[in-house]
């Protein structure tokens, strides 16, 4: 879904880094889902590494894997997801 296309490209120009943690706020920047207090990501769920979800596939597809969600702090961390041997 082109909406998440943009967290997906962010996450890939990271392609440095190990590690990554952004705020809610900056999530509903990159995909445009206005009030981030009534938008999904408030959601456990919305956080899943299923590829099954459109937003998930955006991490997933590019190496990315949601590593952990404050629900409080409303901060997501993603990691790169080591290659198999």
């Amino acid at each position: 879904m082109a909406q998440y296309d943009a967290l997906g490209q962010f996450l890939a120009d990271a392609a440095p880094l190990q590690r990554l943690s952004l705020t809610f706020r900056q999530v509903q920047q990159l995909i445009d889902v206005g009030d981030p207090e009534a938008a999904e990501l408030v959601h456990q769920q919305w956080w899943a590494n299923d590829p099954t979800h459109p937003q998930a596939r955006g991490w997933l597809d590019i190496g990315w894997t949601r590593e952990s969600v404050d629900m409080v702090a409303q901060v997501v961390t993603f990691a790169k997801i080591a290659p198999a041997s």
